[in-house]
């Protein structure tokens, strides 16, 4: 069965991926080139025609979807789903909406051949009216998150000019923490990180251990002050790489 399909992409950034890798070259007995990318080859713009087949498994659709999509591309997308396609579907409704059945579809287990290639044989490039959408998204997605981010940086500069023990400083610290909890995902909170002074720990547990040094002491807290934004930028960046931006955009 002839594919039009030039070439089976799959990211090898994960043990998880594996699958993925197996489909791009089980798909080379139907003439596409399998072509297997890792984590730094990502890290430089890839360019891909438009007949290019892009094979995810779950946890990478957030990500790698995302930051290609973002750098224009415009192939089609079989996602490997060890739950239905509505479940995927509704969880990663702000990405996969644009071009949903026409240029990325699932592949639901018992993941039968003859399903996959009836999936593949309905799919096509991605339209330029849809990407124009999409990277729209992305755009103001970025716009709300910096601008979020950056509030919070400012409120957390403030902390030392309150009185200590205070109902404003009291009210301020819940408002930060609030915003943390709102701002950021699980998965990024939970990434290990060295700090001076405080050790290995989880990006959250520094920030509540920090916090709670604001809430309970008067002495000189800069130092406190300056390790929590440090917390929040590389949260940013965390954030952006995962591509929660976008994802946050549509929870606002």
């Amino acid at each position: 069965m002839p594919l039009k399909f030039q070439n089976a992409i799959a990211i090898n950034d994960r043990p998880e991926a594996l699958p993925a890798l197996a489909t791009a070259h089980v798909l080379s007995l139907f003439g596409l080139t399998p072509t297997v990318l890792t984590a730094e080859n990502l890290k430089t713009k890839q360019t891909f025609s438009d007949n290019s087949l892009l094979i995810l498994v779950e946890n990478q659709i957030r990500h790698i979807l995302k930051n290609l999509r973002s750098q224009n591309f415009t192939g089609a997308v079989i996602i490997l789903a060890a739950t239905s396609d509505q479940d995927i579907s509704q969880k990663y409704n702000y990405i996969l909406q644009y071009g949903k059945n026409t240029n990325n579809n699932t592949w639901e287990k018992p993941w039968s051949l003859s399903q996959l290639l009836n999936q593949i044989i309905r799919l096509e490039p991605l339209r330029k009216n849809n990407l124009n959408l999409l990277l729209e998204d992305i755009e103001k997605a970025d716009h709300l998150l910096t601008q979020s981010i950056q509030n919070l940086l400012l409120a957390i500069e403030k902390i030392p000019q309150l009185a200590g023990n205070s109902a404003e400083k009291e009210q301020q610290i819940n408002q930060i923490e609030q915003q943390f909890e709102t701002l950021f995902s699980p998965l990024a909170k939970h990434t290990q990180m060295y700090l001076q002074d405080y050790g290995n720990n989880t990006l959250s547990g520094h920030f509540r251990t920090l916090i709670n040094y604001c809430k309970t002491t008067t002495d000189n807290q800069q130092n406190e002050i300056n390790l929590l934004k440090q917390i929040i930028q590389t949260l940013q960046k965390k954030s952006q790489q995962l591509g929660e931006n976008l994802e946050y955009l549509h929870h606002e």
